[in-house]
């Protein structure tokens, strides 16, 4: 399927917001960051069912085993990122080498791993894949079986659940942030864009209103809230404008980064972000200045990663599957 160059600007800047929901500004301004930042990984989502998208069933059926084969790889190099990271974190701090794995010594922190995808224990940001390697087995299956379109009917009662569980009922975000509340539904629902050929010319009038409604709900609520309404609203309305303009006048370099780096920030800046706080205390003025510094770092080592690559690539250092 064709590259869609507005899509890569948008997932730029989604990676951007994930980065700052994690490295977090002053107090009542990340109140507000996070709460905007959560379009981000529905619109990851709804993206990759997108482009898991093949008319023939069997080619379908063989890409989603691709994906899943890539994403689990990239679950392995994140688990060991972390490991390395957290280790080092931790004894940086005087601590057990090991202590990050507390929370899997207990039942609890087992249920909940493998039932939410809780990967708190390596970072922030883990729990995304470990739920993709979970939405692409179940869409495996669902292609296999022939019950996409079964599933598809399911998607407004995820959602819903989604968002009534943390925002309005108030339980942990982690029951609503898993493979079957955000990554089934979200998914499923790009796909159904993608099999459907729906694209929507007026999309872009409701990005400011669900801009909007994510504030108010953030005032209104205070908690945190993993999807707000809001969240569905900017989400869906991005993707679908994004789908109708696929060639929006953006800046290059920003659909480059998304295109080749957004991937790559996503995945290091929780990394990132452990070893630079041990070295910028905790002052009013670094608490502005750290979240600005952990992007650039992430941006910049995403950059020279993609060039070591594609450098690597060029001389075949590592064969074809570099």
């Amino acid at each position: 399927m064709k590259r869609n160059s507005s899509i890569d600007a948008v997932r730029a800047i989604a990676c951007a917001a994930v980065l700052f929901i994690h490295c977090r500004f002053p107090a009542p301004v990340t109140q507000y960051m996070d709460a905007l930042g959560r379009f981000a990984v529905p619109f990851f989502l709804m993206v990759s069912g997108f482009f898991a998208y093949r008319a023939d069933r069997e080619q379908a059926l063989a890409a989603a085993g691709k994906h899943l084969r890539a994403t689990v790889r990239l679950t392995l190099i994140g688990t060991l990122l972390y490991a390395v990271s957290n280790t080092i974190h931790r004894l940086r701090m005087g601590q057990h080498a090991f202590a990050w794995l507390d929370s899997l010594r207990s039942a609890e922190g087992v249920f909940n791993f493998f039932l939410f995808n809780r990967a708190i224990f390596l970072s922030s940001v883990m729990y995304y894949l470990f739920a993709l390697i979970y939405v692409y087995a179940i869409f495996w299956l669902l292609l296999r079986y022939r019950a996409v379109r079964h599933a598809e009917k399911l998607i407004p009662v995820l959602l819903c659940a989604c968002v009534v569980l943390t925002e309005f009922v108030g339980t942990p975000w982690y029951y609503s942030g898993n493979f079957l509340l955000t990554g089934l539904p979200f998914f499923l629902l790009g796909h159904y864009f993608a099999r459907r050929g729906i694209s929507c010319a007026r999309a872009r009038y409701f990005i400011l209103p669900g801009i909007v409604l994510t504030l108010a709900e953030a005032v209104f609520f205070h908690n945190d809230v993993y999807c707000y309404i809001g969240t569905l609203v900017l989400s869906i309305s991005l993707l679908l404008a994004c789908l109708h303009q696929p060639e929006a006048s953006v800046p290059k370099a920003l659909v480059w980064f998304g295109r080749n780096c957004s991937v790559c920030v996503f995945l290091i800046h929780c990394a990132v972000r452990d070893q630079i706080y041990l070295f910028i205390p905790e002052t009013p003025v670094h608490l502005w200045t750290r979240p600005l510094v952990i992007l650039l770092v992430s941006c910049l080592l995403s950059i020279g990663f993609v060039f070591v690559r594609k450098k690597a690539k060029e001389l075949n250092i590592f064969g074809k599957n570099v």
